[in-house]
C-alpha cells in the first residue's frame, strides 16, 4: 500500500513499481476519483474509496498480489485481517513546500497551493507504515527500497 500527501510521489513510484511487479493487480483510488469527478468531488471520493475497498476484498479473497495506491491500513485493515494477508504499507512524505512545487510542475496542475498546504497536515502516516522521505531519495532509490521490503513477504 502506498499513501502520502499530495505530490509526495505516490503515482510516480507506483508507475515504476508496476514495471517490476508482474502479476500484481493495481488498485488506484486516485484514478477512480479522477474518473468520477464529473459527479461531484465529495461523491467521487466516497465512491472511489468504496470501489477500491471492494476490489481489494475480492483480490485478497482470490489470493492475488496487489499494489494499492492512496489507501492505507486505516481504510483496509479489516479486510487485511479477514484474509490474514501479509502486506507492507509505505507512506511517502515530503515537506508542504515541496508538495506545492511538485504540484505546480505537473503538466496538469491539480490543486491551488493553499489546498495542497492545508491537506498536507491532514494526511499523516498510520501506525506500522514505513515512512520514506521522497525529498531524500530519488525515484529509483525509493522503488528499490520498496521492492527490497516486499520481496520477503
Amino acid at each position: 500500500m502506498i499513501s502520502g500527501p499530495i505530490a509526495a510521489g505516490k503515482s510516480t513510484v507506483c508507475g515504476h513499481l508496476l514495471e517490476h511487479l508482474s502479476g500484481y493487480a493495481f488498485v488506484d483510488k486516485a484514478y477512480l476519483k479522477n474518473a468520477l469527478k464529473p459527479i461531484g468531488k465529495d461523491e467521487a471520493k466516497k465512491i472511489a474509496a468504496e470501489a477500491c475497498s471492494l476490489m481489494v476484498d475480492r483480490l485478497m479473497e482470490a489470493g492475488k498480489n496487489i499494489l494499492v495506491h492512496e489507501l492505507s491500513m486505516k481504510n483496509l485493515g479489516e479486510t487485511v485481517k479477514k484474509y490474514d494477508y501479509e502486506c507492507c504499507c509505505f507512506y511517502l512524505k515530503c515537506s508542504p513546500e515541496t508538495s506545492v512545487k511538485r504540484d505546480e510542475a505537473r503538466v496538469k496542475k491539480s490543486h491551488n497551493p493553499e489546498y495542497v498546504i492545508s491537506t498536507h497536515s491532514k494526511v499523516l502516516p498510520q501506525e506500522g507504515e514505513i515512512i520514506i522521505n521522497t525529498e531524500e531519495k530519488t525515484i529509483e532509490e525509493t522503488v528499490d527500497y520498496i521492492l527490497k521490503k516486499i520481496e520477503y513477504l
